[in-house]
């Protein structure tokens, strides 16, 4: 396609099949008028100056042209091929090549952008550090209550405290009862009889009632009233605490039906390591020494008021201590511990004649 045709149809595969006399004629029909030409001239009648015209070989016009015709489709047919196969070879280097090639361009813009997105957390980290925690996924204070409240227990029956768990706390022996969840929404809070100290919402709440059988011996039944709560975080339960010791000013004078003045007693005892506790000190309306007990430790609340057969509210507090570090124990899942001795106590055990 880049050189001259050939028009004597000649093929590097064919050998020559007397094109040069085909090439002779078709130059003599042309008029070359070489000395080779050998072709016979005719005279044209009628030319005014007597000149010659070479007669047109067509026979042998029309074998150059079917020789040509034929080398031009040969020669088409090779560069229809050629390009053929260079498109298949470009296709199968294509499959080979390209998808390395996209893969390779893929790993980079992803490495590009890693390290642009550092670069831009190391650029913006000055001017951004306040969300660099919660980035990283540090959590917040809420997050931090709702976990410490998931970490608790489901309370049960489990959970509270039960007649066995009173053994030395009074003189007199205390009959079984079994615990049941409370419907309220809210524990009250009370410093005293008739003060009210508002309340603290609560998730969970149950409650189990262990009296004493009656007793010649006691001016009214012994036993205890427990209340254990799950309440939103341990900054409630500790609020908690701090509303009944505010309140407490208001009990310094003796309440209706008899009551006494409330006062504070030293909580050492019941208070749980990484908690706190509060203890309040009374007596009934018929002269019973009466105690209210309030332990918080993470996000539960225990509550326990019990009313003894002891001689004084001191004497009363220090048989009630273990049985207050076992309700804490239990409402916890066994996840309390206490670092205070417990005190000694002069009481005789439950069934002691």
């Amino acid at each position: 396609m880049d050189r001259p045709t050939d028009l004597t149809g000649c093929t590097p595969e064919e050998p020559d099949d007397g094109s040069d006399a085909v090439v002779r004629a078709f130059r003599a029909a042309l008029g070359d008028g070489g000395p080779t030409s050998s072709v016979p001239r005719t005279t044209t009648a009628g030319a005014a100056a007597g000149r010659e015209r070479p007669a047109a070989p067509a026979p042998l016009l029309a074998a150059v042209e079917r020789r040509a015709a034929r080398l031009h489709r040969r020669r088409r047919a090779a560069a229809l091929g050629g390009a053929a196969a260079a498109a298949a070879v470009a296709v199968l280097l294509g499959g080979l090549v390209l998808p390395q090639l996209d893969l390779s361009v893929t790993q980079g813009a992803s490495n590009g952008s890693a390290a642009g997105g550092s670069g831009g957390d190391a650029g913006g980290g000055g001017g951004g550090g306040g969300a660099a925690p919660e980035a990283a996924g540090a959590p917040s204070a809420a997050q931090e209550d709702r976990a410490a409240a998931a970490a608790v227990p489901a309370l049960g029956e489990a959970s509270l405290l039960t007649a066995e768990d009173l053994d030395g706390a009074f003189a007199a022996p205390v009959q079984p009862a079994a615990a049941a969840p409370e419907p309220d929404t809210e524990l009250a809070l009370g410093a005293c009889v008739d003060g009210d100290a508002g309340a603290v919402p609560v998730e969970q709440l149950w409650r189990v009632d262990l009296l004493a059988a009656p007793s010649a011996a006691a001016p009214e039944p012994p036993g205890v009233v427990e209340r254990v709560a799950v309440v939103p975080g341990p900054a409630a339960a500790s609020a908690a605490l701090a509303q009944v010791r505010q309140a407490l000013p208001g009990c310094s004078e003796p309440g209706l039906e008899g009551t006494g003045p409330t006062s504070e007693v030293d909580a050492a005892a019941v208070a749980p390591d990484g908690g706190q506790a509060l203890v309040l000190a009374s007596t009934s309306g018929q002269g019973s020494p009466t105690l209210r007990v309030l332990v918080a430790v993470g996000s539960v609340l225990v509550q326990v008021d019990a009313t003894s057969d002891a001689g004084d509210a001191q004497e009363a507090y220090d048989a009630l201590v273990p049985a207050v570090r076992t309700a804490v124990q239990r409402a916890t899942g066994g996840g309390a511990s206490f670092s205070a001795p417990v005190p000694p106590t002069t009481l005789p055990s439950a069934g002691a004649p």
